[in-house]
């Protein structure tokens, strides 16, 4: 819900890309959205995405929490 945990998590700003992307979703079939979640990055902002969900009922309808795995690109020392 912030640009931050897209810098921690992603090396990149993309707050504005996903939410053009909801926008988009307006126009498809994609009902759900999956946000990564980790601990003192973002945990904080859970409520927040709830909000986001129910505010925007007529294309959200479900919310898949995703803990972070640090497998891969992310690193475990972030």
């Amino acid at each position: 819900m912030t640009e931050e945990p897209y810098k921690v998590l992603r090396s990149y700003s993309a707050l504005k890309t996903k939410l053009k992307a909801i926008e988009n979703c307006r126009q498809s079939e994609i009902r759900r959205i999956v946000p990564t979640f980790m601990r003192g990055v973002n945990d904080d902002q859970i409520g927040e995405m709830v909000r986001f969900a129910v505010e925007n009922l007529d294309i959200v309808k479900g919310v898949n929490a995703q803990p972070i795995a640090f497998e891969g690109r992310i690193d475990n020392n972030s």
